[in-house]
């Protein structure tokens, strides 16, 4: 009924694929018991197990159908893929609700278990929405459960205050919980995809964010820190860090926000450039080596290509790396590509 947030996707961060899978299966079985869940409301009604009468069960089971064949279809084809569309995604609770509501009047019973499916969509909509938008299905919820017990008539209030007040709480106690689990879900995502020291992607997130986002041109920029062996041992390893952090920081202030900026290993870094060309690549990595210059006590070598028709980017990455040793050999401190001869101080 409720649908998963797509950050579940990252509930294993250190492999987003599996998570994906997780995610899929995840979807699949929601939706597949939510139809369960309805088919086993209208073969009841049909059959005399539930006490429906007509027309109220001739329209609870057409809602019901036609709802469940809709939101199978999407789910399958879209949330179950990792996909959502915009405007559907707010209606799905609404719909959901209505249906919980539509039977919960059917059945004519104010304290049948058919109530119990309000607290389990407030606990499952609190892992999918936050703040205004939790509170807004809430109270959506809730009053719905206030229209069916109406509808119903009921002459004991006091079974409706403890329904409502059980609801208050499950609504607030798995508000905490979920916001907790976002927090942690962010946190464990954030450790799992950034180098710690410079706060760039790492190497591993660097190439499936770059795989995920390419487009063609795609360019690759591969840098190397000059002399930072050298640095560290006159200023030693703590101070080394702090150059790389400088170094990282004049890097992804010098990049287009489309770009992926990670580092390699070491005092080595790269960049990806989705929708840009090797000579605009090698102007980027022109601003980036002045601005490394200005900002650190060294100088920094890159190696620049752009993606060619019918390679691998694992092959660019390869003649990145061996233009940055061109870039090397030839004083340091410079631009070297594959369509440039060099940019030099």
């Amino acid at each position: 009924m409720t649908g998963i947030n797509p950050d579940f996707l990252y509930e294993n961060p250190a492999n987003p694929r599996l998570a994906q899978r997780r995610l899929a299966r995840t979807e699949a079985t929601i939706v597949l018991l939510q139809t369960a869940v309805a088919a086993a409301y209208i073969a009841g009604a049909y059959t005399g197990l539930f006490d429906v009468s007509s027309p109220a069960r001739e329209i609870t089971s057409l809602w019901l159908w036609l709802y469940h064949v809709c939101v199978t279809v999407y789910s399958f084809q879209y949330r179950v893929r990792g996909r959502t569309v915009g405007w559907i995604e707010p209606l799905i609770p609404l719909l959901d609700i209505s249906c919980v509501t539509s039977v919960y009047i059917a059945l004519g019973d104010p304290v049948s278990p058919v109530w119990a499916a309000y607290l389990y969509a407030l606990i499952g909509y609190s892992r999918r929405y936050g703040g205004i938008a939790f509170v807004a299905v809430s109270g959506y919820t809730i009053t719905n459960l206030l229209i069916g017990w109406l509808a119903i008539g009921n002459p004991h209030p006091e079974q409706f205050f403890v329904m409502v007040v059980l609801a208050l709480a499950v609504m607030a106690l798995s508000y905490t919980i979920s916001d907790s689990w976002r927090e942690a879900e962010q946190r464990a995502r954030f450790l799992a995809e950034t180098d710690s020291l410079t706060a760039l992607v790492n190497r591993r997130t660097f190439f499936e964010r770059l795989e995920d986002s390419a487009q063609a041109p795609l360019s690759i920029l591969m840098l190397d820190l000059d002399h930072f062996k050298q640095l560290n041992d006159e200023f030693g390893h703590i101070k080394g860090d702090e150059f790389l952090k400088a170094a990282a920081r004049a890097i992804q202030l010098s990049i287009p926000a489309s770009a992926i900026a990670g580092r390699f290993g070491g005092e080595e870094f790269i960049v990806g450039l989705p929708g840009v060309n090797a000579h605009q690549a090698a102007v980027i990595g022109e601003s980036i080596r002045r601005a490394v210059a200005a900002t650190t006590p060294t100088t920094v070598s890159v190696g620049c290509t752009a993606v060619r028709p019918l390679e691998t980017i694992d092959q660019a990455i390869r003649r990145a790396d061996e233009l940055l040793y061109v870039a090397k050999r030839q004083g340091r401190d410079r631009v070297a590509g594959d369509t440039i001869e060099r940019f030099a101080a």
